[in-house]
């Protein structure tokens, strides 16, 4: 019984220390470095929607062309 109660015990003690290291130890970005993190991430995005769009409707083309001859 004693085994189990020790490793509860640890459990415990790992998860303390796992929320000690999330609330403490961890460095958040700023609002400013998130904005423009959102910002950059989100044209990419857009970037390669476009892009992606692009060479599919290419592609669509392509095989009207080919299937029409």
């Amino acid at each position: 019984m004693s085994e189990k109660k020790s490793s509860i015990k640890r459990i415990r003690d790992f998860l303390k220390d796992v929320k000690v290291e999330f609330i403490n130890r961890t460095t958040w970005p700023s609002k400013d470095r998130l904005f423009n993190s959102f910002i950059t991430i989100l044209i990419f995005i857009i970037f390669w929607a476009i892009l992606i769009g692009i060479f599919d409707l290419a592609f669509a083309e392509f095989l009207n062309f080919i299937t029409s001859l």
